[in-house]
């Protein structure tokens, strides 16, 4: 048996005693603050397990991808045509030119993950502002409290890494390499209010680590004398977690914030730089060719496989399945293996897959699609499966849901992973997802 068998085997067993266990999940959710629109966010009552062997090849694989990812990052920090080409305008160029001051441009990353057919395949990248870490380690330690994980671990040592303890140090490294010398920098937590329970969930556990730490809407920021200062405390470290696309559709109300970015003495993490390979498009540019200059032929072979079929909308024909196709046609006569996304999107927005969606809905969003250039196609990829326990008149029942993995990358080293399933293919926390906390274990 597995250890998921083993997990499932407990969790039948003891239906009574699992039921007050979630309701209990529940109440420190509560407890928590792990809220969203002033509800719990929403869980399975079974974690990802992965070995030892499926960690070490996910770190692997995440490790190349991040380090591809910084190569062209750095070296096309000023190339307007690219960014011209990821539909970026001249201001936002202005500061994707900005050196963020430290090694890697891309220092915090999620990876987003699918194994199809046993071989794993990047659909994106969240370079700009990945999240969820503190709901990953709440939801990870209410786990370790229940006594069914307890039951697990008599047969199997059981491992969790801290994401949130690897950001800490991670925001320390990059302010290091600034030039700073602060043991416990004033960090920022800039975000829209009202701030997610997340970001200041993570504001938390930084107070707890030492640092100054504290959560602040962008626009109340203030640029006074080259720094950065919000109620007269000069702040060393910007966590920014407000999206770029989302500051430069209020950069007259943001104004203070970005005459700090460019004045260059405040810290920023991540920086403006790191947009590039959140753009969908990067996917294209990086199996079409684009980046082959700065590439080796392991680096183009690794890509060729791990990264799926990918094209701008704008391209009127395509090569698919060793032949040349026209785009528009292409997508309407083969809905069910492909998905539409907005191009800059986030929390997936937007995205529409052809095999859930009704031909007449998905016809019509192909012809808003094409020739656009904020839209790619993709492959559509199968997300993983699992049976997940619910309870269902008042017992356990298990279902199907869609799940895909995480891997988190900072500085291009793995620090972990957290896994997000749900019961629709496009799987987000908004969305109704969930988290399901990731426990690497081996047998006793």
């Amino acid at each position: 048996m597995s250890i998921e068998d083993d997990y499932r085997s407990i969790v039948a067993k003891n239906e009574e005693r699992v039921i007050q266990e979630i309701e209990e999940m529940k109440k420190a959710f509560i407890r928590s603050n792990l809220l969203i629109n002033k509800e719990p966010y929403s869980f399975f009552f079974e974690p990802c397990f992965l070995s030892k062997y499926q960690e070490r090849k996910i770190k692997q694989l995440s490790e190349k991808m991040a380090g591809i990812l910084n190569k062209i990052t750095r070296e096309n920090s000023r190339n307007d045509k690219l960014h011209r080409l990821l539909g970026y305008d001249s201001f936002l160029s202005s500061f994707i030119h900005i050196d963020p001051g430290y090694n890697n441009p891309v220092a915090i990353s999620r990876l987003d993950l699918i194994i199809e057919n046993g071989t794993p395949k990047f659909i994106e990248f969240n370079t700009d502002s990945p999240g969820s870490m503190a709901i990953a380690n709440i939801t990870a330690q209410l786990f370790m409290e229940t006594t069914t994980l307890e039951e697990v671990s008599e047969s199997y040592k059981l491992e969790q890494s801290s994401l949130l303890t690897s950001l800490s140090e991670e925001i320390k490294k990059c302010y290091t390499q600034f030039g700073k010398e602060k043991d416990f920098p004033t960090i920022a937590l800039v975000d829209w209010e009202p701030i997610e329970s997340d970001i200041w969930l993570t504001a938390t556990f930084l107070r707890k680590r030492g640092f100054d730490a504290f959560t602040v809407d962008p626009r109340k920021l203030k640029h006074k004398s080259g720094k950065l200062v919000y109620k007269n405390k000069e702040i060393d470290v910007v966590y920014k977690r407000a999206i770029v696309s989302e500051l430069m559709d209020h950069k007259a109300s943001v104004k203070d914030f970005l005459a700090a970015v460019k004045s260059k003495k405040t810290c920023i993490v991540n920086n403006f730089q790191s947009i590039v390979p959140n753009n969908k498009k990067i996917i294209w540019l990086l199996r079409s060719g684009y980046f082959d200059n700065s590439l080796n032929s392991k680096e183009k072979k690794f890509l060729s496989k791990h990264l799926p079929w990918t094209y701008p909308t704008t391209e009127k024909t395509v090569e698919y399945k060793e032949g040349e196709h026209e785009l528009e046609k292409l997508l309407l006569e083969n809905k069910d293996e492909f998905v539409l996304k907005p191009s800059s999107g986030y929390g997936g927005a937007g995205v529409m897959i052809g095999l859930d969606t009704p031909s007449k809905k998905w016809n019509a969003a192909v012809k808003r699609a094409v020739g656009r250039e904020d839209w790619i196609a993709q492959e559509y990829l199968k997300p993983n499966e699992i049976d997940l326990p619910v309870v269902k008149k008042n017992g356990i029942v298990f279902e199907d849901k869609k799940m895909n993995i995480n891997p988190h990358v900072f500085n291009n080293s793995f620090k972990g992973c957290l896994a997000r399933a749900s019961e629709k293919s496009v799987i987000n926390l908004h969305g109704g997802g969930a988290i399901l906390p990731t426990f690497v274990y081996s047998e006793m």
